[in-house]
């Protein structure tokens, strides 16, 4: 589970409108990571699972983005996967998403969200995907973001002991619009076993308790 932004060539990335438009392929992705002396092709990602047991995707055009600042910190990768004609990245930080541009505009592509919103080169949200190309109205926006409303998708991941939970989410849906700034909402998703968790998860859970009442983020506790 988590939030996924798509580097994509349709008009929506899940092809729902344009289920045959502009693609993406395996290959042209391949050749793009290989130019790229930032990108490492690894075919596979693995994920270290709370309980001990190791979770492992194989496919080709799995690649890391080796010069992330967080890169190898807890375990922590920057993956990107082609999937659907697509190349997807879950939960990424602003870092990312500016990546996930630059990478973008070589494909000529756009970079959009689960929820249809696009993202511009300073890592920030919009609804008009025409706002993605042009830099002096991305800036202004990017200052009024830095300056006056805060990051819209919240900032980097957090670190561990969050990494020790099933399930993370950090995300924002909804309008970049500054008129519509007070209806965004990050939310930090937690999930534990039903009837409570290990001392050590239910310990991490009031650390995430503590992180979201700092922060002003909606901290939801699912039961699994």
């Amino acid at each position: 589970m988590g939030y996924d932004l798509h580097i994509t060539r349709k008009k929506n990335w899940d092809g729902f409108e344009d289920e045959h438009g502009p693609q993406i392929s395996v290959d042209e992705w391949i050749a793009l990571v290989r130019a790229d002396a930032e990108m490492r092709l690894d075919g596979f990602c693995e994920v270290r699972l709370p309980e001990g047991k190791v979770f492992r995707v194989d496919h080709p055009s799995i690649a890391v983005w080796t010069a992330w600042s967080h890169h190898g910190g807890h375990g922590d990768m920057a993956w990107f996967h082609h999937h659907h004609d697509n190349v997807a990245v879950k939960n990424p930080d602003r870092e990312i998403r500016r990546k996930m541009w630059r990478l973008a505009e070589r494909l000529g592509a756009k970079v959009q969200g689960d929820d249809g919103e696009y993202y511009d080169r300073f890592g920030n949200p919009t609804d008009d995907a025409s706002k993605t190309r042009t830099y002096w109205p991305a800036l202004f926006r990017h200052l009024g973001f830095a300056l006056i409303w805060g990051d819209p998708v919240g900032g980097d991941i957090p670190p561990a002991p969050f990494a020790r939970f099933q399930v993370y989410d950090s995300f924002v849906p909804g309008s970049s619009n500054a008129a519509s700034q007070g209806a965004i909402t990050r939310v930090l998703r937690i999930a534990i076993p039903k009837g409570g968790g290990t001392p050590e998860q239910m310990a991490a859970l009031e650390e995430a308790r503590k992180y979201a009442e700092a922060r002003g983020v909606k901290l939801v506790i699912v039961e699994e």
